[in-house]
């Protein structure tokens, strides 16, 4: 099974080792072809608690670490 990687921008800190992660993705409308941004927000477990808000982060996605957390942060990029 391959995991899923997903790149998004910190917009907040909601606990000691979570992050709010803002993903962003481009669909087309089905009926005026138009293209439109559509955005999630995930939790994601920081266990050195290197990113801050506005970072862009790479997660992955791991075994469930609490009842919203399914992704793992790998590596911030600046």
């Amino acid at each position: 099974m391959t995991k899923q990687v997903l790149l998004g921008v910190v917009v907040g800190i909601a606990g000691k080792d979570t992050l709010r992660v803002k993903v962003e993705r481009e669909t087309v409308h089905p009926l005026y072809q138009k293209r439109m941004m559509r955005s999630k927000s995930f939790l994601v477990h920081d266990p050195d608690g290197e990113a801050r808000v506005g970072d862009d982060v790479e997660m992955v996605s791991c075994n469930p670490i609490s009842k919203r957390k399914r992704y793992i942060l790998t590596k911030v990029i600046k």
